[in-house]
């Protein structure tokens, strides 16, 4: 799938994933055996920052931002980036069956009538996902449409970086188009344990970072339900501030140095799944007849020793896996990642540059 709400020429794209915590870049190249990384780095970001996609300070993310572009030496300054949480707007609807290019024409009155921001304040964009299965004469459609202020204010602050913005995506979009990776005999979705009773699997792809959980409920390569809550690693952050009593930093440099108690690690474990059910119990509203059959994890958070039992225990679902992106693409001339989860965002928007 493809939401881009401003695009420009893609040719050597690079993704950008901008990471509260930490930036993340990926470049890619086709090849005859699939993708290769052309560059990739990892800097941190400066706490505060960013903040639920706004530029708090301009300058240090701009340093942030150079940084990364200096770690990862790309070939390109051309960059997509991912939008997520209350500045972005998705929503799909019905609507009797039309060619993409009529619906062009009319997108802008019929989205007037769903988002809630005026249609001159947003970039908006839809993708027909196609015929309902109730009704051919029906087609399902998904709206997407982001703040302009929002983009705007992020667009100047990489052009301080010497960087061109692109193409914005939904970050749940750009996480789900890297699911494309796996080859079919690997995937989830050929696992007949994890068929629902019409043969097709229903995927929950959840990448949990460190202020925000994306959640992507999927069936036959549609989304029926996507939500961003934000829950993360930090709230673990917190939890550990709160029974040691110390700042944000060393709490955070105990977390990731795996100083967490039973407790501290049990309460996170039970508000993640917590947040993680509220998603399918919408979801299973509406989508009854086609349970959850698998679960997919990706991100920081993602690491975290035990995570993925947790998650079976608590969700009740037993096929519950980490997805490592790394692992499907080839790493000619510069290192593998260090950890293929952190960086399913920024490959997901790196792989725009191939899109059709």
């Amino acid at each position: 799938m493809k939401f881009p709400m401003l695009t420009s020429d893609t040719t050597g794209l690079i993704g950008i994933d901008l990471g509260t915590s930490s930036l993340k870049l990926v470049e890619l190249a086709k090849s005859a055996d699939g993708f290769e990384v052309v560059a990739h780095a990892q800097v941190p970001m400066p706490r505060d920052c960013l903040v639920e996609n706004e530029v708090v300070d301009s300058i240090l993310f701009a340093d942030a931002l150079t940084a990364l572009m200096e770690a990862a030496q790309p070939t390109s300054n051309q960059a997509a980036i991912a939008i997520a949480g209350s500045a972005l707007f998705n929503m799909t609807i019905s609507l009797p069956y039309a060619e993409e290019f009529d619906l062009e024409l009319t997108i802008h009155e019929v989205a007037a009538e769903y988002i809630p921001f005026a249609i001159e304040d947003v970039y908006l964009d839809f993708f027909i996902q196609g015929p309902r299965e109730d009704d051919p004469d029906t087609m399902d459609v998904v709206l997407v449409a982001c703040r302009r202020e929002v983009v705007d204010d992020l667009q100047l602050a990489l052009l301080d970086a010497g960087l061109d913005l692109a193409l914005v995506d939904g970050a749940l979009f750009a996480l789900a188009n890297t699911l494309e990776l796996a080859p079919k005999e690997d995937a989830s979705a050929e696992d007949d344990s994890v068929r629902d009773e019409d043969g097709a699997p229903v995927e929950v792809l959840i990448n949990i970072g460190a202020q925000m959980m994306n959640v992507n409920i999927m069936r036959e390569g549609r989304s029926w339900l996507v939500r961003d809550y934000f829950f993360g690693g930090e709230r673990l952050t917190n939890l550990m501030q709160e029974e040691l009593h110390i700042g944000f930093a060393k709490a955070e440099a105990a977390k990731l140095h795996g100083q967490i108690s039973d407790d501290v690690r049990t309460q996170f474990l039970d508000e993640l799944a917590s947040e993680v059910m509220r998603a399918i119990d919408i979801y299973a509203t509406d989508h009854g007849d086609w349970p959850v059959s698998c679960v997919i994890l990706t991100g920081g958070v993602a690491l975290l020793p035990g995570l993925v039992e947790a998650m079976q225990d608590r969700l009740g679902v037993e096929q519950v896996s980490l997805w490592d992106v790394g692992e499907h693409l080839h790493f000619v001339g510069c290192e593998r990642f260090v950890s293929g989860a952190q960086m399913t965002m920024a490959t997901g928007l790196a792989l725009r540059a191939f899109d059709g």
